[in-house]
């Protein structure tokens, strides 16, 4: 089990996007708690993957925080999909997610 973590989180540094969502299921699956960790390396995959859209999806399978959101914002702007990043911004306020200097740099 610690091995597959390891697996996804190295699939998330390496954009390996659809090894990470096969392993992140993989993981939920065996019962493993959605832990915000591997959920943002999942989403980080996603973004160096331009998948923005998975990793927008991603956000909503756990209580996502600020790491979670500037993650998936960044996944927005590699995709130059300004508006969702800017969309994202505007849900963190909604959600009581603060966002920070990270998150204001990355939707610009």
């Amino acid at each position: 089990m610690i091995e597959r973590i390891r697996e996804l989180h190295d699939f998330g540094r390496q954009g390996q996007w659809r090894a990470a969502l096969v392993t992140l299921a993989w993981l939920l699956k065996q019962g493993v708690e959605r832990d915000v960790r591997h959920i943002n390396s999942a989403i980080a995959a996603c973004g160096r993957g331009k998948q923005w859209q998975r990793a927008i999806d991603l956000l909503g399978i756990i209580e996502a925080n600020t790491i979670n959101y500037n993650t998936a914002i960044s996944a927005c702007e590699k995709a130059a999909e300004w508006r969702s990043a800017l969309m994202l911004l505007s849900s963190m306020g909604r959600m009581v997610i603060q966002p920070d200097t990270i998150s204001y740099s990355a939707a610009i």
